[in-house]
Formats: structure tokens, sequence, C-alpha cells
């Protein structure tokens, strides 16, 4: 219940929307730090990748979740994350940690809206050398991905849709959706 909020939002994607998820407010959080990492790496393995990258900065938590869940496991993984745009000093990399050209990876973004970010960071990735075996979200918005996302250039799963959050919310916590659906906007700091 930390990370949805009930409001007046705008997205990064420009849409509009009444649901904001905030999932640093789990993913900062030692349980939800360890809850996702745990759900994140039984998704990661069954996909036979060498590294998890994440987009930055939503996915870089999900990465560090993964790889630290990963340590002393039968499948362990390399992690790394993907920037919005190359830094223009130091070594002027698009790609930061532990990738590898020639790894089959698998990108994790936080929420899935339309997928650009996630699009973007595969994209880097494989200009890298690497290939995208699978985009994976935490929360997939349902909205319209991009053409590629939506013809099948990577494959896209998620661990939950909006819709399953806000029913599940809405099943423990009634009366604070009533409260909050009243207010809308007053708990946004985004």
């Amino acid at each position: 219940s930390k990370a949805l909020k009930i409001g007046e939002f705008s997205l990064v994607s420009g849409l509009k929307t009444g649901y904001y998820i905030d999932l640093k407010q789990v993913s900062f959080d030692p349980l939800g730090f360890r809850l996702l990492g745990r759900l994140l790496y039984e998704e990661v393995k069954k996909s036979a990748v060498d590294s998890c990258g994440g987009v930055e900065s939503g996915g870089i938590p999900l990465v560090s979740a993964v790889i630290s869940h990963s340590f002393k496991r039968v499948e362990s993984y390399r992690g790394f994350f993907v920037r919005r745009e190359a830094r223009k000093h130091g070594l002027k990399q698009w790609i930061v940690g532990c990738f590898q050209s020639g790894d089959k990876a698998i990108v994790l973004e936080d929420v899935i809206t339309t997928g650009n970010s996630a699009y973007a960071a595969c994209r880097k990735v494989e200009e890298s050398g690497g290939r995208v075996v699978k985009i994976l979200a935490v929360v997939n918005r349902e909205e319209s991905l991009i053409q590629p996302l939506a013809e099948g250039e990577y494959e896209v799963a998620s661990l939950f849709s909006l819709s399953e959050l806000v029913r599940a919310y809405q099943d423990i916590a009634p009366d604070r959706v009533s409260a909050l659906e009243k207010n809308k906007g007053e708990d946004s700091t985004h």
C-alpha cells in the first residue's frame, strides 16, 4: 500500500493517470528489497541469462535485489544498469556494472507503461554486444506498448499488473481507497 497512490498524475510518457506507482517505496525498504529480490530472481532464472540489467534509475535497486538474492545460489547473475544518456566524463559509458559483450541479458524495469525506457535500454545492450532475452517489469500499467514491443521484438513480462494491484488494495483497505479517492492528489509528490 506504500507504493500505490491515487490522484491525478502525469507520467514520463506524457499520459495522465489516476494511479501512480512509487515502487521505490518498496525497493528501498529492507523487507520490500528482500521480497522483490526473491520474486524477480525466480523469474530471471527461468530465462537462462548471464546478467540482468536495469533501466536508470528505477531498475537499479531491482538489479541489486536480484544479484544479492543470487549470491551463493546455483544460478547467480552479474548486474548492470543502462544510463538514460552517456556521461561526458570518466569512462563515458552507457552501460555501467558487470555487463560483458556476448551476455544473454534480461532488462528489469520497475513500472512499464509504454516501454520506451526499457526499449532504449535493450537497444544499448544489443549495441554493446549483448542479447536481450526479455524485459521484466515489477508492474505493467497495461497501457499501449510502443510499436516494436507490441510487435514482439522483445518479450515483455511482469510480476503484477496495475489492475491486480488495485484489486488487492481495494480488498485489504477499502476505507483507505475511498478516502484516497475522495482526496485525490493530496498525497502526491510526483
